[in-house]
């Protein structure tokens, strides 16, 4: 009833760590910019384990969350799970790291981005729970519940798996879903090099608000599967405008041996409208919600779905 709290924390070049059932409590002091802060950072370490684990961010610009849950960068072994992170600027960062895993964990309250990867090797992203951002519309932020990026970095991701999670706008602001773009690649500055390689996303459910539910760049060995993808309302967004506000799945037509399955979406944009040469596409249900009278309407296929009545991920 009264654990260990701890205000910052760093991990440098140890191995065999553990902690489990603390706190991880920030204080935004003021010094510094509200978004760079890492108060809790892993660097250049392994056999790290955080389980049971509550980080506590703090409001800063905007009133919205300050710097990032927990920074893993240059390390191998880590895991993170069941634990809670709310009122963050980014919640889980992992960088040029090996071996991660991130499960059954709660993020909420964040103002930008809920989990990235970036230039990584085998990363399981595993069921959690991701739902309610307090985004900033006046910060200009480009806010994601997970996301992978290239800039900046000379090794792609590889072996990353996005699975069985939950990604609910909720009552929060706008986010895109699960964004993978691939800069280094579609800005000319590498080749197929820096492709992303072996990546699964499966069986996650995003009840969302915006247009990018599942966005894939540039990447080699591709599997899309088991996904459902159902538009929620969102006051902040222009309800008049459904193309905008309803989430489906897009893949850049440069990406090889790719598999999209048995996903439920109300749009798969695939490159000129056809199935590329390589690509595997089949098995979806392809939904929609702004005719009742037409085929597939969400309203007839799942409960508590329909526009306009407040939905229960529970029964989705």
């Amino acid at each position: 009833d009264n654990p260990a709290v701890f205000s910052s924390l760093g991990l440098r070049d140890v191995s065999g760590i553990s902690f489990e059932d603390v706190v991880m409590d920030y204080t935004f002091d003021g010094s510094g910019h509200a978004k760079t802060q890492k108060p809790f950072q892993v660097t250049g370490s392994e056999d790290i384990s955080f389980k049971n684990v509550t980080f506590d961010g703090d409001n800063a610009d905007f009133g919205t969350g300050a710097g990032f849950g927990l920074s893993i960068r240059n390390s191998e072994g880590v895991v993170v799970e069941g634990s809670h992170f709310s009122t963050f600027f980014k919640a889980v960062q992992v960088v040029n790291s090996d071996d991660v895993i991130l499960r059954g964990n709660e993020i909420t309250d964040i103002r930008s981005d809920g989990i990235n990867v970036v230039a990584s090797n085998d990363v399981l992203v595993e069921g959690n729970h991701i739902h309610d951002f307090r985004t900033s519309p006046e910060s200009g932020d480009h806010a994601d519940m997970i996301q992978i990026f290239s800039n900046g970095t000379d090794r792609p991701t590889t072996g990353l798996i996005i699975r069985d999670n939950i990604l609910d706008v909720g009552e929060g602001g706008k986010t895109q879903s699960i964004w993978m773009r691939n800069e280094e690649v579609d800005q000319g500055r590498a080749g197929e090099e820096m492709f992303y390689r072996d990546i699964v996303i499966e069986n996650n459910m995003i009840a969302n608000s915006h247009t990018n539910g599942i966005v894939i760049g540039e990447t080699d060995g591709l599997t899309i599967q088991g996904n459902t993808l159902l538009r929620v309302d969102d006051p902040v967004l222009d309800e008049t405008n459904i193309a905008l506000t309803t989430p489906r799945i897009s893949v850049n037509k440069k990406a090889q041996n790719v598999t999209i399955e048995k996903n439920v979406t109300s749009d798969l944009r695939l490159p000129d409208g056809e199935v590329p040469e390589g690509w595997q596409v089949g098995d979806n249900l392809i939904v929609q919600d702004n005719n009742p009278d037409a085929p597939n309407y969400v309203h007839d296929l799942f409960v508590a779905a329909a526009p306009g009545m407040a939905h229960d991920i529970a029964n989705l």
